[in-house]
């Protein structure tokens, strides 16, 4: 049963009789209809209710009387009404993450100069399931980065082992002495138990190097946990795993941006060139290059944007191979392509004049003996992006 003292009786928040009156049922103070338990979806709306007879109805929340205050923090509302000595109340509370586990309960009574008597219902109780949407989202123009942070609130049973892993952020940088990109990915990892629990991080493929799968402890309610992967190629498709407990989450990344290039003749000696980024790219353009197979001379452009196709005037006519390569986060172009060269041709007569150059793009040509070469140059590459890692022994005691 809830207590409440008699102190707050004089907060009547919904209907009362007037004193002195005393029909034979509201005298006899009873609940006919108390509030049940429920269970709903994070944000809907949830309704108690409560009938019986006396003349005057309380709504009790987690052991208090409902206050103004109350109703505004919680999002509550209350309609009451009073036909044939009965009082009828429904309070109408939405499913906000802090309303989970809430006791709910309702207090009739009957009160006047002679007369008191007074009825407490059983507590409900109000579940909330889901989970809440990230917050402080922020997007910046500098360095093209979007950034949040996680959800404030999850329900016990999205993760049956008691853990939430929340994928942060993977950030790239190419070792030039090595040829290779070491990877580090940040998650986090929310608990609700209070233990020690293992946490086991692996990436597929590893490429034979045993410290790429690395194993840690976590007891905190909230735990950083910061996965390094190293000796991963260029031009390659990883997915990694992260373990605790009984959870897992997976997150696919790549070593790349551009993984095709779509390439056509605009009849007017023009190109229409568009870089396809992967999924989850943060790249906001690409560097392509026009080769002559005739003689070496090569064009440059870099387009920015991404989705969109531009339109490129060549200088000459003849059949060229049009190559396309990443640009890093940090402005570097990358020196060598992940996808294979296509193949246009302009004739003699399809070519196009122009004077002006789209400020989409900037361009340069100049005469070479040898193609671009494909290894990667001694400049560091830097990529970050914002926004999951495999099995290990569960050792997490209740």
């Amino acid at each position: 049963m809830v207590e409440v003292r008699v102190a707050f009786f004089i907060l009547f928040l919904s209907t009362v009789i007037p004193e002195g009156y005393c029909a034979a049922s509201a005298c006899d103070t009873s609940i006919s209809f108390g509030p049940t338990s429920v269970t709903i979806p994070i944000y809907d709306t949830a309704n108690f209710t409560c009938e019986g007879t006396g003349n005057g109805l309380n709504w009790i929340i987690d052991s208090a009387p409902l206050t103004e205050s109350i109703e505004q923090q919680r999002d509550i509302s209350v309609t009451t009404s009073y036909e044939a000595d009965v009082l009828s109340s429904v309070l109408t509370i939405t499913g906000l993450p802090a309303n989970d586990g809430l006791k709910i309960g309702c207090h009739l009574f009957f009160s006047n100069l002679t007369h008191f008597e007074q009825v407490f219902s059983n507590a409900s109780n109000l579940t909330i399931r889901g989970i809440s949407s990230v917050q402080d989202i922020q997007w910046s123009n500098d360095d093209q980065l979007l950034s949040w942070s996680p959800p404030s609130f999850y329900s016990g049973d999205l993760f049956p082992g008691g853990h939430a892993i929340i994928f942060e952020s993977v950030t790239k940088v190419f070792n030039k002495s090595s040829q290779t990109f070491i990877v580090n990915l940040n998650v986090s990892i929310h608990s609700n138990q209070s233990c020690k629990y293992e946490v086991v991080a692996r990436v597929n493929p590893d490429e034979g190097i045993e410290e790429n799968t690395r194993t840690t402890e976590g007891d905190d309610e909230e735990e950083i946990f910061l996965y390094e992967m190293t000796g991963l190629r260029p031009c390659a498709n990883y997915t990694a795993s992260i373990k605790a407990n009984e959870n897992i989450t997976e997150i696919s990344f790549s070593t790349y941006n551009v993984q095709d290039l779509l390439v056509s003749t605009e009849g007017n000696g023009s190109v229409s060139v568009q870089c396809v980024f992967v999924s989850g790219s943060t790249a906001d353009g690409c560097h392509v290059i026009f080769t002559d197979t005739s003689n070496g001379r090569t064009e440059h452009f870099n387009i920015t944007g991404s989705g969109n196709s531009t339109l490129i005037p060549l200088s000459t006519s003849g059949v060229y191979n049009v190559t396309a390569y990443d640009i890093s986060d940090n402005g570097h172009i990358v020196p060598w392509a992940c996808v294979q060269p296509k193949n246009v041709n302009i004739a003699p007569g399809m070519l196009f004049i122009s004077s002006t150059i789209d400020s989409v793009y900037s361009v340069f040509s100049t005469i070479i003996g040898t193609p671009m070469s494909r290894s990667p140059s001694p400049t560091d590459i830097i990529e970050e992006t914002g926004s999951s890692i495999l099995p290990g022994q569960k050792i997490c005691d209740s």
